[in-house]
């Protein structure tokens, strides 16, 4: 359950930017369980899935914050680990090889299209401005973890990701 007045919560809104309504989500929660606000894809857990492919298209709708406040989460079963990136007012943030990283972005006006590719085989992720195909993080390692199976998380996830988003569309694509 999801709490209005606990700070975290989600609906569907009709905008004038998107001809299409979009997924308005808070996570300001501050108290158990309303700290945390998941989405998770439906996979096969023992897939051997070899690539994902995850586009989106957020909005952030909390400027005055600058840590990231839209966090997507892959973990393929035979790439031994995950990819995590975070969507924040100037940057984004991501974690290669199990260090936390920023890169300078600016993702405070309007909506902004992602594309996450992630590859078993080569352990690795990159990420793209969709809009433009434009390379942002090239074959960063991912992060080893002890979990082995398939998992695709997205919204908040961790005390690290709180504010809120705009989602417009999402959508991904196992091989």
């Amino acid at each position: 359950e999801q709490g209005v007045n606990k700070g975290t919560w989600a609906e569907v809104q009709k905008i004038a930017e998107r001809p299409h309504p979009v997924l308005h989500m808070e996570f300001k929660g501050k108290e158990h369980p309303f700290a945390f606000s998941h989405y998770y894809a439906n996979l096969i857990p023992n897939e051997d899935y070899s690539k994902a492919k995850i586009g989106f298209e957020v909005r952030l709708a909390d400027l005055s914050l600058k840590g990231g406040q839209f966090m997507v989460l892959c973990r393929l079963k035979n790439a031994g680990g995950f990819a995590l990136i975070r969507i924040a007012a100037e940057n984004i943030e991501y974690r290669e090889n199990g260090v936390e990283k920023k890169l300078p972005y600016d993702a405070r006006n309007g909506f902004h299209a992602f594309r996450l590719e992630v590859d078993s085989q080569t352990k690795t992720f990159s990420l793209y401005n969709d809009s433009n195909n434009k390379v942002l993080i090239k074959k960063a390692k991912i992060t080893a973890s002890s979990n082995s199976s398939n998992f695709l998380q997205v919204g908040d996830g961790s005390n690290q990701v709180f504010g809120a988003v705009d989602l417009s569309y999402f959508g991904y694509t196992f091989e």
